[in-house]
């Protein structure tokens, strides 16, 4: 697996790039992008989604929502998208916050 994300990198990512080099090996590519995703939504930094196997972001950074997070996947295996079902639920998913739901 190759890991991308960053939190004071503040260079531009060649996605595509990192998505063959992973492909070239063997490996997924896994991206953290918590810190550019309002970027990302903004259309003025590249989107990994449609480049990675597994994107994950905050909901409370740049996307300024309440506390959460989101697991994007495509492209993998069964295998892989079982070890991230099995590792949210019910491992490292708890109970919503209500308080924060309801604002």
């Amino acid at each position: 697996m190759i890991i991308g994300g960053f939190s004071a990198y503040s260079g531009v990512v060649d996605w595509a790039k990192m998505r063959e080099i992973a492909d070239s090996i063997g490996a997924y590519l896994f991206v953290d992008m918590a810190h550019v995703a309002g970027l990302v939504a903004a259309g003025v930094y590249p989107n990994p989604v449609p480049h990675a196997h597994v994107v994950t972001t905050t909901t409370h950074k740049t996307l300024a929502g309440p506390r959460g997070g989101l697991i994007l996947a495509k492209g993998g295996s069964e295998e892989l998208y079982k070890k991230l079902n099995s590792a949210v639920f019910p491992g490292g998913q708890g109970g919503p916050l209500m308080h924060v739901i309801a604002g």
